[in-house]
């Protein structure tokens, strides 16, 4: 996998600041990707979060993809935690950072589903740092408008239930995808790559995240063996 690291690299949150993330909405319009939320709009999402937020309380995040090993942002605290009626699917087009529109990669989403159950991380975010973290964070995952910020009961490995934070996929969106096959989800994933790196990187880390937490996610481990062997069929580094 070496080559696949060599070429990625961590998110950081200087990747996400207001200059930073103007430059990706004009990437966005010059590739013909879906109109960004504009300013005005996630700063009103953001303060409608953070009005529900009382005085001196923590905020509990919800990870499923990349939040979970690349949060990005400075948290207290993390733990495994579960969220019922919702899975993380590929299911979001991947154009900008590790895809481009000519070959572009898939995004792990938060999706619902009744009935299921979906282990992530729950990064605690401090009181006193809820205003500039929930500034990298809306710059992070509100580029392009295609989430949700939505509050969510979670639970830890105790049983015990408590309100979270999460992005939850909007599926009225035009960078959702839905019902895709399994080969197509490997080929897009194993050919995919941008700026920031691999596609493939992106599950692999995943893949290995979840394992060294003891979190069963066997689509996932199946998915990253397939798209290792792809790119072996096709005479390509894994």
């Amino acid at each position: 996998m070496s080559d696949v690291r060599a070429n990625s690299r961590q998110l950081t949150r200087e990747d996400f600041t207001a200059e930073r993330v103007k430059l990706y909405a004009e990437m966005m319009r010059q590739r013909g990707m879906p109109e960004p939320m504009s300013e005005e709009e996630r700063e009103r999402s953001r303060q409608a979060v953070l009005a529900e937020i009382s005085d001196g309380e923590d905020l509990w995040l919800f990870g499923y993809g990349s939040l979970m090993w690349n949060p990005a942002i400075t948290v207290a605290e993390s733990q495994i935690a579960r969220i019922k009626d919702y899975t993380r699917r590929f299911c979001l087009t991947l154009s900008l950072g590790r895809g481009v529109p000519e070959k572009p990669g898939l995004m792990l989403a938060l999706d619902y589903e009744q009935g299921a159950v979906c282990a992530g991380i729950a990064h605690r975010i401090l009181n006193r740092d809820l205003d500039s973290e929930t500034k990298v964070l809306w710059y992070r995952e509100m580029i392009s408008g295609a989430y949700d910020a939505r509050w969510l009961t979670g639970e830890f490995a105790d049983g015990v239930g408590i309100r979270m934070l999460s992005f939850i996929v909007r599926r009225d969106h035009a960078r959702y995808e839905k019902g895709l096959s399994q080969p197509e989800q490997v080929r897009r994933i194993a050919e995919a790559e941008g700026v920031l790196g691999t596609n493939r990187d992106y599950l692999y880390r995943t893949a290995e995240f979840l394992a060294s937490r003891k979190i069963a996610e066997k689509w996932i481990v199946k998915l990253a063996h397939d798209v290792r062997n792809y790119r072996i069929q096709k005479g390509e580094l894994p």
